[in-house]
Order: C-alpha cells, then sequence, then structure tokens
C-alpha cells in the first residue's frame, strides 16, 4: 500500500537522513547507532526486549506518526497518492544508502515470500549445470518458493544448517561450474561498484586470497559496504587469516 511507503518513508527518514545519522555520504563516516537510540523510537517498549522482528517488528513513534497522519487524510479524502508514491522512492533511497547500493537495486514489497516468489517465477528455464542453493533450516517464506522450482528443472539443493545457519563452506561445496562462470561475468559487470560483495562471495568460496584482493579494492574505491566489515558473514573464513588485523587496522576499527 502506498500508505505504507509514506510511513517507512517517515521512519527511513528519521532514522537515516537525521542531523545524527546523515543520510548523505559515506556511511563509513556516519555516528554509531547506540541502544538509546533505538529504544527512543519505540517508548513504549520501555524495558521490553522485542526478538520477534521476523514475524512481527514493534511499531516505532515515527512510523505510528506517519500511518496516523495518512489515515487522517484519507478518511478526509485528501490523500495525497502522489506524494504517497514520493515517500516510496524517497524510502527506497534512505535504505540504498544505509547498505551502500543503488535506489535502483531496492523493491518495496509486502513480505519476504512474495518477494522470493517473485524473483523465483521470473527466472528462466534452467540450463545445464545451474542450481539454487538455500538453506534447509530457512523460514518456510524463503524455502519453499525455490523448492517448488523444481518441478521446472531446477536442481535445488538445500544445504544443511550448522549451529548458527549454513557455513561459508557448505555453501561454496554446492557451487556448480555454471555458477563459477556467472560469478566471473558478475566480476565484470560490478567490479567498479560492487567490490565488497565480490569480496564476500570469494570470503564463502574460501578463496582467501581473491577475497583480500578485492577487500583492498574496496577500500581504494571508498565501496560503502565496508560499513558492515566486521559483521560480515560471508567473510568469517577470514578472521583467522593473519592478513585479517592490519586490514582492519588500515580501517580504523582497531588502534
Amino acid at each position: 500500500m502506498s500508505s505504507g511507503s509514506e510511513a517507512v518513508s517517515w521512519f527511513a527518514t528519521q532514522a537515516v537522513c537525521s542531523p545524527a545519522r546523515p543520510g548523505e555520504g559515506n556511511p563509513l563516516e556516519w555516528p554509531p547507532v547506540t541502544p538509546s537510540d533505538l529504544r527512543a523510537l519505540v517508548p513504549d517498549l520501555g524495558s521490553t526486549i522485542y526478538l520477534n522482528t521476523a514475524a512481527m517488528a514493534a511499531g516505532c513513534a515515527p512510523v505510528r506518526a506517519a500511518y496516523t497522519q495518512a489515515l487522517e487524510r484519507w478518511a478526509a479524502g485528501r490523500f495525497d497518492w502522489s506524494q504517497a508514491e514520493r515517500a516510496g522512492e524517497a524510502a527506497r533511497a534512505g535504505f540504498a544508502r544505509l547498505i551502500g547500493a543503488r535506489a535502483s537495486e531496492i523493491a518495496i514489497v509486502p513480505s519476504v515470500s512474495a518477494a522470493a516468489g517473485l524473483v523465483a517465477m521470473s527466472l528462466a528455464p534452467p540450463k545445464p549445470g545451474e542450481n539454487i542453493l538455500v538453506g534447509a533450516g530457512e523460514f518456510s517464506s524463503n524455502y519453499f518458493p525455490w523448492r517448488v522450482l523444481e518441478a521446472r528443472g531446477y536442481d535445488v539443493r538445500a544445504v544443511p544448517f550448522d549451529e548458527h545457519g549454513p557455513s561459508e563452506e557448505r555453501f561454496a561445496s554446492g557451487m556448480s561450474g555454471r555458477i563459477a562462470e556467472m560469478l566471473d561475468k558478475v566480476i565484470g559487470y560490478f567490479s567498479e561498484e560492487g567490490a565488497f560483495q565480490i569480496a564476500e562471495v570469494y570470503g564463502a568460496r574460501g578463496d582467501a586470497d581473491a577475497a583480500f584482493a578485492w577487500l583492498e579494492r574496496a577500500f581504494e574505491q571508498h565501496d560503502p559496504g565496508l560499513s558492515v566489515l566486521m559483521t560480515a558473514e560471508f567473510l568469517g573464513s577470514l578472521h583467522g587469516d593473519p592478513r585479517w588485523n592490519p586490514f582492519l587496522e588500515k580501517m580504523g576499527f582497531r588502534k
């Protein structure tokens, strides 16, 4: 719904574009968000720790205010659809800045299952050697849309979960030669804009040399993806490498 887009935009504007967290510039230069900042957005929770965001997020104050305003305009017959669409575009742009992407790469969808189903059903018929990897313990909303592709001829492989989910090694072992070929094409297309993401792919495949080479390239390009370097799951295989701590020091994460 467009009113939902307006509400999301209100929140994105407050969380991403406020004076405390500038909406422009390199995310690496943004000040960190503190627990107090987050609690201020959901004052009704008090001291409660809310962990059920996978099913239903707690209603934060900016979103509630935006919904209330949208409902009042709707009830009075003054709802402006063009303004709501502009709010949706502002939300896309704000989220894109937050994760270091382009607004054109962000889609506003009603749910994970709707997004996964849309992407899955848009895939062309499989070519020999192509496969799809999905975590065996994934939420059903991001599991069954891919499994149904088996009926269309895809080789859908469920990657077993370890303690915290599928490991990088398990994903890497499930990759086919066709996927490796596609990776080469992705590198050719995104080498100037997605160096950090390419480093993540190589990290997931266990190729430390290539991963560090692309991290260095990301550093030279001021890639905003480096803002999540410390928590990037697919780079976990690099943490024990002797090059990891020196790179963190160069980034300013450790002194």
